[in-house]
């Protein structure tokens, strides 16, 4: 069965409504809201399911509903059973939504440094980073650079001045009186502190290596490395307990494939055998495997 999916986008994140899921499998959309309710007494949850509201045209009152993560709504699926096309149609929606989402900031953040042409630096032959570098590349204030690298940093004035410009004819440093210099690990430490390193960890990372055999000292253009495997809870065992669920699922829609167009086929053909012989002393639909363990509501479909 093909599904028309309903996503919203809340806060920069996909999201999919109670009363959506509800009218789509057929549920009163409080059981949908009870069932959500109890997976809430759960710890580490709240950030999957969130709460909201609703109006009803030409009624002023508000009623509750949940609006509902990927992880949530994969929580709650597997929660209830049946449904697997529903599951599936919705689980595939979320994913390309998210991996638009995912293209759309890294495209955004490669044109940022394409017009901040950070180019790197060296000091000694050892890899450095201008505090006015770091500024334009985290959007973090010189001043503030400052004051976390106290004490860390290099400030290069007079004829360390001089040699170090000596060193680095591409950049321009016309003007310059003094230049302060950071090593690799206080670059990390700053943006750790501004909450900024996962965001150019792989851009650090280039810039700070060591390869002679490189001429262009620009380092590539960083790629961003989004949250999307962030575990959705802090309990080790919800979160092993959640990847085997999911990877139960994958395995049981296969299954539920090869029923529909393998075996099922095979056992309309059984049970109409059977019953051409009228005095068959067996069932040998409920003998087959899956037979009884599947039932016979989906015979001669």
């Amino acid at each position: 069965m093909n599904y028309l999916v309903h996503l919203e986008k809340k806060n920069n994140i996909y999201v999919v409504s109670s009363r959506v899921i509800a009218k789509e499998i057929g549920k009163d959309h409080s059981k949908v809201i009870r069932t959500l309710d109890e997976i809430l007494e759960k710890p580490n949850v709240a950030s999957l399911i969130i709460p909201s509201t609703y109006k009803v045209k030409g009624q002023k009152r508000e009623y509750k509903e949940y609006l509902l993560t990927k992880d949530g709504f994969t929580l709650y699926m597997f929660n209830i059973q049946g449904y697997l096309d529903f599951k599936m149609a919705y689980i595939n929606e979320f994913n390309r939504m998210e991996q638009a989402l995912k293209n759309s900031k890294q495209e955004q953040t490669k044109l940022d440094f394409q017009e901040k042409d950070i180019i790197r630096t060296t000091w000694k032959g050892k890899p450095v980073m201008e505090v006015v570098q770091l500024s334009k590349m985290a959007g973090i204030t010189n001043g503030n650079i400052h004051w976390r690298a106290y004490g860390k940093k290099v400030t290069l004035r007079y004829k360390e001045l001089q040699e170090y410009k000596q060193e680095n004819k591409k950049v321009n440093h016309k003007g310059y009186s003094a230049i302060s210099i950071l090593s690799k690990e206080t670059v990390i430490a700053i943006c750790k502190k501004y909450g900024v390193y996962e965001k150019y960890k792989d851009f650090i990372e280039n810039y700070f290596r060591v390869d002679n055999r490189l001429e262009d000292k620009t380092p590539k253009v960083p790629v961003v490395r989004a949250n999307f495997d962030k575990e959705p809870f802090e309990d080790k065992y919800y979160n092993r307990m959640f990847e085997c669920m999911k990877e139960a699922y994958i395995i049981e829609s296969r299954i539920e494939k090869i029923y529909e167009e393998e075996l099922l086929p095979l056992y309309n053909k059984i049970e109409e055998l059977n019953r051409a012989k009228k005095d068959c002393l067996i069932s040998p639909f409920n003998a087959m495997k899956y037979g009884s363990v599947l039932g016979k509501a989906k015979l001669n479909k």
